[in-house]
């Protein structure tokens, strides 16, 4: 199936067996991991089981991701197994995992979230999942400056911390297409603006971040 980022948050619930597998894709490479961190966050809370493989795990022992997938905790805890891939290297093992999902009736025991780059409508991966029952594709895109402000003002709130809007502007204006930056920028912003009393403005900016972000990006 194709969910739409917004759908995320109604369809990846700990009780919901129904989607077991989520591929996450697109160009940002920090916009794909947020998303990923939000379904497993969704799947199984703060006491999530989490396993990460790669392409070199799942090419050495070609069993080892359908082993994760198909066993069951001894504990009964959920396992979630995050795997980062790009391209088709390794969509044979997950598509016949897919296949089989969805010809079962219960599902498997465990839950599977797939990181990848940019896949183009002609993509197996991306296209079996889009037409799987059990199995979701999510394309997500690179934040725009709207976006980013969104984004950076919320998280600064959660620490009573408030930016003059100048500031915000000329914080974001090199970040739009690179979230993984963004984060990093905007924990270092965090922990200045902590205690600070008053709204961080355009010279705090200027002195903290914007060298250090033209850089980066």
């Amino acid at each position: 199936m194709i969910l739409k980022s917004g759908q995320i948050s109604s369809r990846f619930r700990r009780n919901q067996p129904d989607v077991w597998c989520a591929l996450v894709f697109g160009e940002d490479d920090g916009v794909v991991a947020d998303t990923a961190d939000q379904i497993v966050s969704l799947w199984g809370g703060d006491d999530a089981v989490q396993i990460t493989l790669d392409d070199d795990d799942i090419r050495r022992e070609p069993q080892l991701l359908s082993d994760r997938i198909e066993t069951g905790s001894l504990l009964g805890e959920t396992e979630i197994i995050r795997v980062r891939t790009s391209g088709e290297k390794i969509s044979k093992h997950i598509l016949d995992l897919v296949e089989r999902a969805d010809a079962m009736t219960g599902g498997f025991a465990n839950r599977l979230v797939i990181l990848n780059g940019s896949l183009n409508k002609r993509s197996k991966l991306r296209a079996t999942i889009e037409q799987a029952r059990s199995a979701a594709a999510i394309h997500v895109f690179a934040d725009t400056t709207g976006d980013l402000e969104s984004l950076v003002r919320g998280r600064l709130a959660e620490f009573d911390i408030e930016i003059e809007p100048d500031a915000l502007s000329d914080f974001v204006s090199l970040l739009p297409g690179h979230r993984g930056l963004a984060n990093q920028e905007t924990e270092k912003l965090a922990l200045y603006g902590r205690e600070l009393g008053r709204p961080i403005d355009l010279k705090d900016i200027r002195m903290l971040c914007q060298t250090d972000t033209e850089n980066s990006v």
